[in-house]
């Protein structure tokens, strides 16, 4: 896992597993150090670089590859399955950090405070420039959420006290009672994209949603509208982004995961003042960190003594 991650899950990872011998690697080490230490590994823990194939043939003993976090793309689930290998995730460990991260960029936009903080530091009062660009409320608006799974039902629900008017799309639609209860309402992706103020992508990165999110979707939505994306970067094409945002299609957008990471320093939408950006940082706060962590162990504990792990993705042998 990347180096921050280990130095703040490995203390918890010793203390749950005192019996077992644990190696902390990152994706910055070689891949052989890497393939070196899979051959002794029975378990591996991990959120970074790509779990191929080829390296997971270089775990003989391995029986299981534990996701620290949700989205498995990246990992060789069918390899792994051939192998025998169990493959599990972490849901719902971070849909409230990634939730609360999904309006921290929106109301970065819709106060312009990203600007502010700037010009304020560079000395200037631009108060009667950022209210002349426009300053707005989230109470009244419309929020359009791409994918309602845990993620997408914590941002529903923080989205109603703010006064705000949710629809959703995704494959398959919740119940009738259910939508009644969360106040959101079903509107298929091209109805959702040209009615609402604010699109939220919370989808997760599969064949079907990958590159989902084109210059077909952007371009009908409303001038005034703006896209916050806290799924996966490659669940939206940067490039037709970048056009729809330069050529007045949306009004800002709002991004906290790129394709690929991290971006180049030369990526265009990073010099684009309507845009405000995070380093993927969405999910890592100090208790989803704690959460997954333990959510780990606690597969390791249950493999380890020959049972089945927590939201299995794939079926060990």
């Amino acid at each position: 896992m990347p180096e921050q991650f280990a130095r703040e899950a490995y203390p918890i990872l010793s203390e749950l597993l005192p019996d077992i011998h644990i190696v902390s690697l990152t994706p910055g080490q070689r891949y052989k150090a890497i393939s070196t230490a899979l051959e002794q590994a029975d378990f591996l823990i991990w959120t970074g670089v790509e779990i191929s194939e080829q390296l997971i043939a270089q775990g003989p003993q391995l029986k299981l590859i534990q996701k620290w976090g949700a989205g498995v793309d990246g990992i060789d689930v069918s390899a792994a399955g051939r192998r025998g290998v169990w493959v599990a995730n972490v849901q719902g460990g971070n849909a409230i950090a990634v939730a609360e991260h999904f309006f921290a960029l929106l109301l970065a936009l819709y106060k312009r405070l990203c600007l502010a903080d700037s010009a304020m530091r560079a000395g200037q009062w631009v108060q009667a420039q950022l209210m002349e660009q426009g300053i707005w409320e989230l109470n009244g608006k419309s929020l359009g959420i791409v994918g309602l799974g845990q993620i997408g039902c914590a941002i529903a629900t923080r989205a109603i006290p703010f006064g705000m008017q949710v629809f959703y799309y995704k494959r398959k639609p919740l119940d009738s009672e259910k939508e009644r209860e969360m106040q959101v309402s079903f509107l298929a992706v091209t109805d959702l994209v040209r009615q609402v103020d604010i699109v939220g992508l919370a989808v997760p990165l599969t064949n079907e949603t990958k590159g989902m999110f084109g210059m077909d979707l952007l371009q009908m939505m409303k001038p005034s509208s703006v896209l916050i994306n806290v799924s996966r970067g490659a669940v939206l094409k940067e490039a037709d982004l970048y056009r729809a945002l330069t050529e007045g299609n949306i009004a800002g957008a709002g991004l906290d995961v790129f394709e690929p990471e991290p971006p180049s320093h030369e990526n265009s939408l990073l010099q684009l003042p309507n845009v405000v950006s995070s380093p993927h940082i969405a999910g890592r706060t100090k208790e989803a960190m704690q959460f997954i962590t333990k959510q780990c162990a606690m597969n390791v504990l249950l493999v380890s003594r020959g049972e089945t792990p927590h939201h299995v993705i794939t079926t060990g042998a």
